[in-house]
């Protein structure tokens, strides 16, 4: 697993030769408590537009990162799909 991380580069090797995860691989994959204490300021906001909407409809489907659902970026990639 470590090897397909480094691969896609969600982990690279520090100055020690570790393994360590990079800022892609916490976003795509680590917890919520790991992505904040890195990312004070993170907050993951996907908005779905329509077209056809009207004026005051700013968006027709939205996911959060406070919703506590979606928090990484493969996770709301994931709801995003399954409405669909």
């Amino acid at each position: 697993m470590e090897d397909f991380l480094h691969r896609i580069g969600a982990m690279a090797r520090d100055t020690d030769g570790k393994l360590r995860h990079t800022a892609a691989g916490l976003l795509m994959f680590g917890h919520e408590y790991e992505i904040v204490r890195e990312f004070p300021h993170y907050f993951l906001d996907y908005q779905e537009h329509d077209r056809s909407a009207t004026e005051d409809e700013r968006w027709t489907d939205r996911i959060v990162s406070s919703s506590g659902d979606s928090v990484t970026f493969i996770s709301a990639f994931i709801t995003a799909l399954r409405r669909t």
